[in-house]
């Protein structure tokens, strides 16, 4: 999870990896990795600001007023059958409900439509790129499709802003010359013409307008690190570097741990940082020059790891208690503002707080009451439209959901 207390990590300690098969694996120049505790964040202060995001919901913030333009989402038009709604920029979501919707808050209209026959597309990731959009995604023909199946139908789709779609590419397809045949994970540049794939033995690049693949990083080569999967992905510095999110080995425990790490298009500047006592998620938000590395909210600890785009820890967001966000915390799109969510048994309904990400107050707490019963099969998901202040909570599985709107 994410939370407000800033410090600064300005140690660290490079340990040498060890080849699994040979005692005198010298490390490479250009690797980097790091074992480090984000509880020691705490410890070392450098006269960055401390705060801390605090149980104060009766002194909520008062928040600039939104646009009175905008109307709340009204979910109604899309025959309660939506399964998730993404932020795109300058006053539009994307809905994914029997289609693919993109939809103008403003004018309350469907901007453009886009069919996939094939099938349900799953473990999707949304773009806004300069000039249009970006979708990847997994199609699975039907519920029984093996994960080796779907791992060989990724696919990502490029539409411009009307939401005409003008390009296909099968990302499998791509990796099958360097016998590689799962996705694990992909990213889009900012600039629409690089695709980063995380496949079963590397990590790629694919440049669309040359139409060339190159290898990134090998996971198994020791000039780089033992990684074991990346599986999640993000251009930074003006698309010319990557951030991953996945799992490797410490070669000098045995083990796998979860790692994120950084390094440039071209392979350089590889650096790779295991984490103690917190748990990744496939979940990374990039925001300019800090990455936000969400909680895995079942390993709830009232934290959010924030990095520099060298991977270096600037601050560890702290919430008020330990299990506040227990399910599910989120960023909106500009990292203006976090929101937790919580089920509270007792109430029987679901606290939503909106906090502003910078100084941790807490701006707008919501109440949703759903059945109880249906708890343990409901997952919920928070989308903040840092535009106009709203929020937009869809709540359930599938198709089968319940969408709650409210301004902030």
């Amino acid at each position: 999870m994410r939370k407000s207390i800033f410090s600064i990590f300005p140690i660290v300690t490079f340990i040498s990896l060890l080849s699994a098969c040979s005692n005198d694996y010298e490390k490479p120049d250009n690797l980097s990795y790091t074992e480090r505790n984000i509880e020691e964040a705490y410890t070392v202060e450098s006269g960055l600001a401390e705060t801390a995001f605090e149980d104060n919901a009766d002194s909520l913030k008062d928040n600039e007023s939104s646009d009175c333009s905008i109307m709340l989402f009204d979910s109604d038009r899309f025959n309660d059958r939506i399964e998730d709604i993404y932020y795109a920029e300058d006053g539009r979501v994307l809905v994914y409900a029997d289609t693919f919707c993109l939809y103008d808050m403003a004018a309350e209209d469907i901007v453009g439509e886009f069919a996939i026959s094939e099938g349900r597309v799953e473990e999707r990731e949304f773009f806004t790129l300069l000039d249009g959009y970006a979708l990847v995604g997994t199609i699975y023909e039907d519920s029984s499709a093996s994960l080796a199946a779907a791992g060989r139908s990724v696919k990502c789709w490029f539409f411009d802003k009307n939401f005409t779609c003008l390009k296909t590419v099968s990302l499998v397809e791509l990796i099958l010359e360097e016998e590689d045949f799962m996705v694990f994970a992909a990213a889009v540049s900012q600039d629409g013409k690089k695709i980063s794939i995380a496949g079963n033995n590397a990590l790629y690049l694919y440049d669309i307008e040359n139409d060339t693949l190159h290898r990134v990083f090998d996971y198994d080569k020791t000039d780089y690190a033992d990684i074991v999967m990346v599986n999640s992905l993000g251009f930074t510095e003006h698309d010319e570097k990557l951030a991953f999110t996945g799992t490797a080995v410490n070669l000098e425990h045995s083990d796998n741990v979860p790692v994120y790490g950084m390094v440039s298009a071209d392979g350089s500047r590889f650096v790779c940082f295991e984490v103690s006592e917190y748990e990744l998620t496939d979940e990374m938000i990039i925001q300019d020059d800090e990455i936000w590395f969400p909680e895995s909210f079942d390993k709830a600890t009232g934290k959010m790891l924030v990095t520099d785009t060298k991977g270096q820890i600037i601050r560890i967001v702290n919430f008020e208690g330990e299990d506040t966000g227990a399910d599910g915390v989120f960023c909106s799109a500009h990292g203006k503002y976090i929101a937790t969510i919580k089920w509270l048994s007792e109430e029987v309904c679901w606290r939503v707080r909106i906090y502003d990400a910078l100084d941790g107050e807490i701006i707008q707490e919501q109440m949703l009451a759903l059945d109880a019963q249906s708890y343990s099969t409901i997952i919920c998901k928070v989308r903040i439209l840092d535009e106009w202040n709203e929020c937009i909570v869809i709540a359930g599985k599938n198709q089968k959901t319940q969408i709650f709107s409210f301004f902030f």
